[in-house]
């Protein structure tokens, strides 16, 4: 059979599994409308329950929520996919706004007792930032799995993390390290440790990260391991640590990458802040002053930089993106940067919440896009405003897939400018 062929045989299915399949790979390469289309013709004979379900997904994707939910409403709970239902309902209700639909869905989970499915909800529900609808999950999860469970243990580290809460974070996660051999626990110190400012703590703490890389050698660790060394992770670590000779090392082989991420500029200015002197580096002006804002604040709303700097360390691991998502907009209150709207957006997706993360960089790429003064048209255009519009433009295309390491956001490269002399 030729494609074409191939696909009148698939519509022509009495049971309209061939239309399914063929909305699938519409979806898979970017085309949902016609996915939709395909999905449509085939209701219009047989409303199952997976017709309903692919429906809903796709409508998530191009924006239309409501519609959405009202597809996810009509799946019954004598449906075997019921609880993927549920769990979808409440990532599309928190896009939308609707509490009663997450109130009522995570009611619906809940009911199950699905330990997999009440992880996967409160993974959810801490990343949508709605810790308090997070909580009394969190308790059911203790209830039904024990106090000792290892999953348990870890994410009460976050939870306590996310709410700012130091103490109960370090003592959750010295209780984890008992039954954990993965770098969450120790993380969690290390993120614990720069919201107290205990400066010889967190020199110790993430010494202590920096010399385990080997050790850890679970399928988790290893991804954690690979993310982090020789990485951004890494070189966050080492400032903390107070191994600047590392820092540079680092920042060195950056600046010989052809595709070189806008996190760099921070890191560099939090080494001259780690440090206290002056510095220079071969970065755009723009993006060294945005760096510094986003590290020290303004007048009025000043910031720590340690602290700042462990926001940028919790968003290089999808378990931590919780705790970086919920002080990034935090810090983004008002009109959004194009540091926020970047940070905040690569947080998402490093989640997995391609959706949201696409939301979150459409609202200002728009304005961007519609200002007087179009982007690049001056040489001191910022990089990391360009490069909110290139991972846009990315998500848009790719949707539920993750964008590709070609599609790395880059910085300008620039004559040396002095950092400390572009410091608030």
């Amino acid at each position: 059979f030729s494609t074409a062929q191939l696909h009148r045989v698939m519509r022509a299915d009495p049971s309209w599994t061939g239309r399914l399949e063929i909305a699938r790979r519409l979806r898979s390469e970017g085309a949902r409308r016609q996915a939709l289309a395909s999905l449509k013709n085939a209701q219009t004979h047989d409303s199952t329950a997976e017709i309903s379900l692919l429906t809903a997904q796709i409508q998530a994707e191009i924006g239309e929520r409501k519609k959405a939910l009202e597809m996810l409403n009509l799946i019954g709970p004598e449906d075997p996919s019921y609880t993927d239902v549920q769990l979808l309902k409440v990532r599309v209700a928190s896009l939308a706004g609707d509490v009663e639909s997450i109130d009522s869905a995570i009611a619906a989970i809940e009911d199950l007792g699905d330990i997999s499915a009440l992880r996967i909800l409160a993974s959810r529900l801490m990343f949508d930032r709605r810790i308090q609808k997070a909580a009394p999950v969190l308790e059911l999860l203790r209830e039904l799995a024990g106090e000792g469970d290892t999953w348990n243990l870890e994410h009460a580290v976050l939870f306590h993390i996310v709410q700012g809460d130091a103490t109960k974070a370090r003592e959750a996660a010295s209780r984890a390290e008992a039954f954990s051999l993965s770098p969450i626990p120790p993380l969690g110190l290390v993120i614990a440790s720069t919201l107290t400012g205990d400066r010889e703590r967190l020199a110790a703490e993430a010494q202590f990260l920096l010399n385990s890389f080997s050790t850890f050698t679970t399928r988790g660790a290893r991804q954690w391991r690979d993310e982090t060394e020789g990485q951004i992770g890494e070189a966050v670590l080492a400032l903390f640590a107070g191994d600047f000779e590392r820092v540079n090392d680092l920042i060195d082989q950056a600046s010989q990458e052809d595709a070189q991420t806008p996190e760099w500029a921070i890191v560099t200015a939090g080494l001259v802040a780690q440090r206290g002197v002056d510095s220079a580096i071969n970065l755009a002006p723009e993006d060294i002053t945005q760096a510094n804002e986003l590290l020290y604040g303004s007048d009025g709303d000043e910031r720590d930089p340690t602290a700042v700097l462990g926001v940028l360390l919790a968003a290089q691991t999808a378990y931590y993106a919780p705790y970086a998502l919920e002080k990034l907009n935090q810090y983004a209150a008002g009109e959004r940067k194009a540091w926020d709207a970047y940070l905040i957006a690569k947080t998402l997706d490093k989640g997995g919440e391609t959706l949201r993360a696409r939301d979150a960089l459409w609202t200002w790429s728009k304005r961007s896009l519609n200002s007087s003064r179009p982007l690049g048209s001056s040489s001191n255009a910022s990089s990391t405003s360009a490069s909110v519009i290139t991972t846009t433009r990315a998500l848009t295309r790719c949707g539920s897939q993750r964008p590709t390491r070609s599609r790395r956001a880059t910085l300008t490269r620039s004559p040396q400018t002095s950092l400390a002399a572009t410091r608030p």
